[in-house]
């Protein structure tokens, strides 16, 4: 993507020199535009500098880090260091320090997201392939994964106490995939998301729930044999999002289950785009 610059000088020649020390481009190399040539005047009445309009093609790292620097300015925030660091090819951090932080970190971080999507969208659009930017303020990130990571060790913890499932809160994309990282690591549970758009929650269940045993195992009375019913089958349509109710799928013909994993559901969270 490119931007255009105007600069002015006493001729040309200047504000082409001018031009190359603002942009960092040799001056053989600069696109640029004559806007009007210089005047004299008169006596030195009526004098007019020369001014030129140079072109100069962005990078999406330039574009990026430009946003955020826009971003900050136009909320007033003028005391902020800002650097950037390449963590892969595809892939870039933004750091961002300063005073009064918070105000750009929000709630849980929901405003630090909606910097990070809207730094995404300025960097990337009309570009060949995808560079994703990570935007951090005050080593938030790190700060509240190892919240998320005590989080999901906690409740790991007493969903098999308890032996049931326990669903958290409405988590971003990236919260999400960090309770499910954790929760991997942790024997006798397993975790799954239910919802969708900003109320999508991660649920823990114990992974030996669907074979807990009935309640009525004491009673001595005996159960007389059901006969086989033929399982009815239903023809999903691909089309319509499957969504974990409970006892069934909305949007869907009811398919009752045990549990979520027999219903073979995909988690979207594998392909959330944050």
């Amino acid at each position: 993507m490119s931007k255009i610059i105007t600069v002015s000088a006493k001729t040309v020649e200047d504000a082409l020199e001018k031009a190359t020390a603002e942009t960092g481009i040799e001056k053989a190399d600069l696109k640029y535009e004559v806007v009007s040539e210089a005047k004299k005047g008169l006596f030195g009445i009526g004098a007019q500098d020369a001014v030129i309009n140079v072109t100069v093609e962005e990078t999406p790292d330039e574009l990026a880090l430009s946003f955020v620097k826009t971003v900050l300015a136009d909320l007033e925030f003028t005391n902020v260091n800002i650097e950037m660091s390449e963590t892969s090819n595809k892939e870039v951090t933004i750091s961002v320090t300063g005073d009064d932080m918070g105000l750009i970190i929000g709630h849980h971080g929901e405003i630090l997201e909606s910097l990070q999507y809207l730094t995404n969208l300025a960097a990337n659009k009309g570009v060949d392939g995808y560079r994703r930017y990570i935007v951090d303020v005050e080593n938030y990130r790190a700060k509240r994964e190892e919240a998320l990571r005590k989080l999901a060790q906690k409740t790991a913890a007493r969903a098999k106490r308890q032996g049931r499932n326990i669903t958290l809160e409405p988590m971003s994309a990236y919260e999400r995939r960090a309770i499910h990282s954790e929760v991997q690591n942790i024997e006798g549970v397993t975790t799954f998301s239910v919802g969708s758009g900003d109320q999508r929650k991660v649920v823990v269940s114990p992974e030996n729930q669907k074979e807990r045993p009935s309640r009525n195992r004491h009673s001595q009375k005996a159960e007389k044999p059901v006969e086989a019913k033929e399982e009815k089958r239903f023809e999903l349509d691909p089309d319509i999002p499957l969504t974990y109710a409970g006892s069934g799928v909305s949007k869907q013909p009811v398919v009752k289950a045990k549990s979520i994993e027999e219903l073979n559901l995909a988690d979207p969270d594998d392909s959330d785009i944050y």
